[in-house]
């Protein structure tokens, strides 16, 4: 087939009336090959002519080409940026099935080149609100890629009500590519989510009742929902999402678990029902996908930091979970992982079955202190700054990453105060028994810090200090 492109572009060029609308619908069909519409791009002038200037017939033809052509190929997409224009005024004011055809080339077309105006969104807008049933499937499609390039925030704002109405009252896949798109506005700055409150209810419907592609859809636009103004309103896809979380497909389980970390993130007050959704994500810490084990630690560490009906089992369970991702996880998984244990070690509940369990963490967290990326690192030093309060006696063998980043002028003022930490109640912890001399290695950068660390520095390295004189080996 890739042999007919040349002469049938030579036909757009050149041909008769009759002979470029038919060749335009001919490349269009081919350009369902992923082979052949490589061999397109040539096509692209020749077709962007004729939505420019040809008859209706080879206009919407054209459209229905360049759809296909653009669909999935990322160089053929960015060689028809200036086609949008074009695309766009059909969409306005085409026929019917201009209007149609226009609409799905402009979603290939962004989605391929990464690249549209606001004026198409707005133009997909009113199709998606006066259109025909496939002229708002189109619509909802187009407008879920152009959102996705992260569009004006203002001009996204005049999408949320035809979508929602879609996702009330449209067909299985206008209900689907229009839950998508609202994600994506959720996902386009914080302040626009306050705006798709009303979009919540319905998105909660689908996510209940929705085919399974609607389902996921739904799923990732509440998940993505979740800022401080809305959190008491989202509170209500606690139980949906513990739904998906227990019977949904991979993706549904993912999105699931990263909507409850949104929540769970955003709330100021303890939720019971947060801890029924403990159980279903340790199992995806032990037995998920590898995004679900991302998102389920994340959502863990959240949970937790808020949570205070959870068992003292449970929490261990989770807790050996969290560490053998600490420890073998990939790199997303071994930050999600390190920041759920500093989010249990902040609270001082530590009961003799916590204290074993995080006891097994240290290793892994601090091999994330010598060789972790910069995010593990911060996570690792905050989990392992506040587990010396209750555990300093197991950990001096973090002193000397602990005052690597206590002494360091390149890591954040946060991260060098739990290093301080940890330094500090590892010294309270070892005075009298500090019998190898590693204690000798906190002096001096608690000493530095009392001279010119932060108020609250200089008060724990000073208590810490005194600490350490006090035992004989020390005393100076």
């Amino acid at each position: 087939m890739r042999s007919c492109v040349e002469p049938l572009e030579a036909l757009l060029r050149d041909g008769s009336v009759f002979q470029k609308e038919h060749a335009a619908l001919a490349l269009g069909n081919m350009a369902v090959c992923t082979e052949t519409r490589k061999a397109m791009r040539s096509c692209v002038e020749p077709l962007e002519a004729l939505i420019r200037g040809g008859t209706g017939e080879q206009m919407q033809n054209a459209a229905y080409a360049l759809a296909n052509i653009a669909c999935g190929n990322c160089d053929n997409g960015r060689a028809m940026h200036s086609c949008l224009s074009p695309l766009e005024a059909l969409v306005r004011g085409g026929t019917e099935k201009q209007k149609e055809h226009a609409a799905y080339a402009l979603a290939t077309i962004c989605r391929a080149s990464k690249k549209c105006e606001s004026s198409c969104v707005q133009a997909l807008e009113a199709l998606l609100r006066d259109g025909n049933e496939m002229q708002k499937r189109k619509a909802a499609l187009g407008l879920s890629a152009m959102l996705a390039d992260g569009e004006d925030s203002v001009v996204m704002a005049y999408c949320i009500k035809p979508l929602q109405a879609l996702v009330q009252e449209g067909s299985g896949d206008q209900r689907e590519h229009a839950a998508y798109s609202l994600g994506l506005i959720a996902r386009s700055s914080e302040e626009i989510k306050v705006a798709l409150l009303s979009c919540i209810d319905p998105l909660k419907a689908l996510l209940c009742g929705g085919t399974e592609e609607g389902k996921e859809s739904a799923a990732f636009a509440l998940a993505n929902f979740a800022c401080d103004d809305n959190a008491s309103e989202m509170c209500s896809c606690i139980a949906p999402f513990k739904m998906l979380l227990c019977d949904g497909s991979d993706k549904q389980k993912e999105w699931a678990a990263y909507g409850l970390s949104n929540i769970a993130a955003c709330l100021q007050g303890i939720r019971r029902d947060l801890c029924s959704c403990i159980a279903p994500l340790r199992t995806m810490l032990r037995a998920g996908t590898e995004k679900q084990k991302e998102n389920a630690a994340f959502a863990f560490g959240n949970i937790a930091a808020r949570c205070d009906y959870a068992t003292a089992e449970e929490i261990r369970m989770c807790i050996v979970s969290l560490g053998d991702l600490v420890r073998t996880g990939t790199q997303l998984q071994r930050e999600g992982g390190a920041y759920a244990l500093a989010h249990i070690a902040y609270r001082d509940d530590y009961s003799d079955t916590k204290r074993t369990a995080m006891r097994s963490c240290i290793k892994p967290l601090e091999t994330l202190l010598h060789s972790g990326n910069a995010m593990q690192q911060r996570f690792a030093v905050g989990a392992l700054g506040y587990m010396a309060i209750a555990m300093g006696n197991y950990m001096r063998s973090c002193i000397e990453p602990f005052v690597k980043i206590a002494s360091s002028g390149t890591h954040s003022e946060e991260m060098r105060g739990n290093a301080t930490l940890g330094l500090v109640h590892i010294a309270k912890a070892n005075f009298k028994n500090a019998t190898t001399g590693a204690m000798y290695k906190c002096i001096e950068p608690l000493a530095e810090l009392v001279r010119s660390g932060t108020n609250g520095q200089r008060r724990w390295a000073a208590d810490a200090l005194e600490k350490i004189a006090a035992n004989d080996e020390y005393s100076l």
